[in-house]
């Protein structure tokens, strides 16, 4: 059963060991329906649900050679020389990924 604005609660607290969590859920759901804090849940739910499917769309657009000039373009940023605030002996150094 889909229970919506009910995500965050956790049944792993203390005295919780054993019981239903789809139970507890539902009890939740009901005795919370119609109230403000419900309603606030359910409108950061919707939006959440949003932009995730924003980011999706978005994702699903991308191109295999954007992908690749993406890549070359990280790739190449990780070249630039970082400075450091020395002024009497300069030390360049370069960021490199992690091998």
């Amino acid at each position: 059963m889909d229970t919506p604005g009910c995500g965050r609660y956790s049944t792993n607290k203390a005295g919780m060991d054993g019981l239903d969590k789809q139970t507890i859920m539902q009890i939740i759901l009901e005795n919370s329906k119609g109230s403000k804090f419900y309603e606030n849940e359910l409108r950061r739910e919707r939006l959440l649900h949003q932009q995730i499917e924003a980011k999706l769309r978005q994702i699903r657009s991308l191109t295999p050679v954007m992908i690749q000039n993406a890549e070359h373009e990280a790739s190449v940023l990780f070249l630039i020389p970082v400075h450091t605030t020395c002024l009497i002996q300069p030390e360049v150094r370069y960021m490199c990924p992690a091998s």
